[in-house]
């Protein structure tokens, strides 16, 4: 993709980009199961990125595809020593226990310090703030931060919210929201479950209407410490999602206790908006991708 996105800035020759990858069998369009393939060569390893990574992810040898990522697997292999560093000093096994035995459920300090660092604006475009890097880069940090241990809201604020403000946001939404997640100054969540089981569209009883939200959410990934949800609920366009500050009147929250006091989700019974001003963005009917 990274590849993809320099020969449509003709930052080099794009023959010869395209030329050295059709000696691996990969085109334009093949580079983003390129990644794909990457990823799940990542997900058996425990090596950090590397030639070896990428040459058992394209079937050819080390020295074969060299000269044509080498650049590529600099830039990524920086990144992830950079992180591992970073969290070595700044996040050793410590900020977990002091985490845990104060019951913060996260690092606001970490967060910060983790945004400063680009990584919550890994995967958001640069237009909107953030640093525009592509699924490799953002797993290579992903991973890092969890064998850190790292107490912060990475996977709601990033996976989730991010996710969803990127399908189903307006420009004006994109603006606001994802600036503010890859600054640090805002964490996400996505709410949606509302009942023990399997969540579903079908299941879902949460309602939007007049730009007020009114519903039972479950289970919502670092519930209690993010300052707004992507809210599923219907309206009169079917399934919608909203934007919802968690802060704001008519919302009430209550943290549960799980397995894991690390991971902190929100009370069943206390999770509840009752005509909470809420912002629609799209129908989940129009956000498939």
């Amino acid at each position: 993709r990274d590849l993809a996105q320099v020969t449509k800035a003709k930052a080099i020759d794009s023959a010869l980009v395209i030329d050295a990858l059709g000696r691996f069998g990969v085109d334009e369009h093949g580079l983003e199961d390129l990644d794909r393939r990457i990823l799940a060569c990542l997900a058996r390893s425990s090596e950090p990125l590397g030639l070896k990574t990428i040459a058992v992810a394209v079937g050819e040898s080390e020295d074969t595809i060299e000269d044509v990522f080498e650049p590529h697997l600099l830039r990524c292999g920086f990144l992830q020593k950079t992180a591992r560093d970073f969290l070595a000093e700044r996040s050793p096994l410590q900020v977990d226990r002091d985490v845990l035995e104060k019951g913060t459920h996260w690092n606001a300090e970490l967060w910060k310090a983790a945004a400063e660092m680009g990584w919550q604006g890994a995967g958001i475009p640069e237009e909107y703030g953030g640093a525009g890097c592509g699924d490799l880069e953002l797993v290579l940090i992903a991973q890092e931060l969890g064998r850190a241990l790292a107490p912060i809201p990475f996977s709601s604020s990033v996976y989730l919210a991010t996710e969803a403000i990127l399908l189903a946001g307006s420009d004006t939404q994109r603006k606001k929201w994802l600036s503010a997640l890859a600054n640090g100054s805002a964490v996400g969540t996505l709410a949606f479950a509302e009942a023990p089981g399997f969540p579903s569209q079908a299941s879902l009883k949460t309602t939007l209407a007049g730009g007020k939200l009114s519903g039972t959410k479950i289970a919502v990934p670092d519930g209690n410490v993010a300052t707004f949800a992507v809210v599923a609920a219907r309206s009169n366009a079917g399934v919608s999602l909203a934007l919802v500050d968690l802060a704001g009147p008519g919302v009430t929250r209550k943290a549960t206790e799980s397995i894991d006091p690390g991971s902190p989700t929100d009370e069943p019974r206390d999770r509840l908006m009752t005509s909470a001003p809420a912002r629609r963005a799209r129908s989940m009917a129009s956000t498939t991708r």
